[in-house]
């Protein structure tokens, strides 16, 4: 029986340096698609803060009189009622009027919705 002698081994052969590139290719492969998901994933929340800043700034405008964006679409629901339940057991239930206003923005696809209610 031969036995491999291993200190006469010098170097790689072909077979072992192509497996070794093809399983750093997959490690890679892996890694890298992670990072474009991530990267998604961070663009798009960044687009819909946006919005959601755009329709929160519009609501305010629209609470202090101002002039809104034309690119915020709103609907007004005037003579809305509203009930108030408390959760502790003394407090009845309050009802007040008033107007329910929706803003919504649509930024590079992401839309955001803020609606708020002005008291008469």
């Amino acid at each position: 029986m031969t036995m491999y002698n291993w200190k006469d081994n010098k170097g790689l052969t072909l077979i072992e340096v192509v497996i070794s590139i093809a399983i750093l290719g997959i490690v890679a492969i892996a890694f890298l698609s992670m990072f474009s998901f991530g990267y998604t994933h961070v663009t798009n929340a960044g687009h819909k803060s946006d919005a959601g800043f755009l329709a929160h700034q519009a609501a305010e405008q629209e609470i202090a009189g101002g002039t809104i964006d034309p690119s915020v679409v709103v609907t007004s629901i005037p003579s809305t009622t509203i009930t108030i339940n408390l959760d502790t057991p003394l407090a009845s239930p309050m009802e007040r009027s008033g107007t329910e206003i929706s803003f919504e923005v649509d930024k590079n696809g992401k839309i955001s919705k803020v609606t708020t209610f002005i008291p008469d």
